[in-house]
């Protein structure tokens, strides 16, 4: 069994017995712990992302502009 699966399985039996109040915290923590790379990612990326952006949004222009 992967760690990842023992884990899984195991917030099952402590959510059963832990207040719900307990489970939504860890819940909320986890999300923002999952977000957190996703905004350094963004970050460092930006001149990146803003370029495809850019090249998105003129080859929607042009598509619009063909008859």
């Amino acid at each position: 069994m992967t760690p990842y699966r023992v884990v899984y399985v195991g917030s099952f039996f402590v959510a059963a017995i832990v207040d719900t109040g307990l489970v939504w915290l860890i819940s909320a923590v986890t999300l923002a712990l999952m977000a957190l790379p996703n905004l350094f990612g963004i970050v460092l990326l930006r001149k990146e992302m803003k370029s495809s952006i850019e090249d998105y949004w003129q080859s929607v222009t042009v598509q619009s502009d063909d008859p």
